[in-house]
């Protein structure tokens, strides 16, 4: 029977550990994926995505999270959550199920 490794999902801010280190160049790069518990493969592709990992840092977002997804539509989601806030601001508490009658 094989020895399935379970799959790692680093935050963003792990993200941007590992890209300060691969810049000091410290440590090698093999060791930097042993450090973290990734594959080789999963660094070059966080070195291909520097870009993105980067620049989500500067928008504010939370850093401990571990997905760059953005909405489909932007302006309904938009609008959806200043509804939910002003909703939960006059202490009508507010479930998927209303959301989704919205």
């Amino acid at each position: 029977m094989s020895h399935l490794k379970k799959r790692t999902c680093l935050s963003v801010e792990a993200k941007k550990k590992i890209l300060k280190e691969v810049d000091e160049k410290i440590l090698s790069k093999t060791e930097i994926s042993k450090k973290y518990g990734i594959p080789k493969n999963s660094l070059s592709t966080i070195l291909k995505a520097r870009e993105k990992i980067v620049g989500n840092g500067n928008t504010g977002k939370n850093p401990s999270r571990k997905y760059f997804r953005e909405a489909k539509h932007p302006q309904l989601q938009k609008a959806l959550i200043s509804w939910m806030w002003k909703m939960r601001g006059m202490n009508i508490p507010v479930d998927g199920n209303l959301l989704k009658e919205q």
